[in-house]
């Protein structure tokens, strides 16, 4: 598994500096909160911190979703030799399918993670275009994503 946290955390994002700085009576509240959330993670599967921000804890969450069964999956959708030039019959070993469906889950990660970071990386890279230019991309890049996603969606269990 990859050693680089991905997905939502269930304590609040604070910074060292915040932490060194910040009033005991709000660090104590803050650690409710944290606890509260751990406590809601544990017994919902999410807590209201991402229901407040559901798109984010999505195109956070579900790549490291995705990366994590990536690295660990034991097998292949069987419907994937539709999606390749060669059969069934010339992949005796399911290596081309092996690597096909890790080219998959690939391209469903980057382009979550594009849609994700979308915002930083149009301003370094575009700075030229316009607000609605720039939502017409990220909604292409995002259909994409969902489309690709859909697509393989009940073969994400492999």
């Amino acid at each position: 598994m990859s050693k680089i946290k991905r997905g939502n955390s269930c304590f609040e994002e604070t910074t060292r500096y915040q932490r060194l700085h910040e009033k005991p009576t709000n660090k104590v509240k803050r650690w409710i909160k944290n606890a509260k959330h751990v406590y809601q993670r544990a017994k919902y599967g999410f807590c209201e911190a991402d229901i407040w921000e559901m798109d984010t804890w999505f195109l956070k969450t579900v790549p490291a979703m995705l990366e994590h069964l990536k690295e660990s999956h034991l097998d292949y959708p069987q419907r994937i030799y539709e999606y390749m030039t060669v059969s069934e019959d010339y992949d005796p070993n399911g290596e081309l399918a092996f690597q096909r469906w890790d080219e998959i889950l690939s391209e469903i990660i980057r382009l979550f993670d594009e849609v994700y970071a979308y915002g930083e990386k149009v301003a370094a890279t575009h700075p030229f275009l316009g607000d609605e230019e720039k939502e017409k991309q990220r909604e292409d890049i995002k259909n994409k994503a969902f489309t690709l996603f859909s697509e393989w969606f009940f073969d994400l269990w492999w």
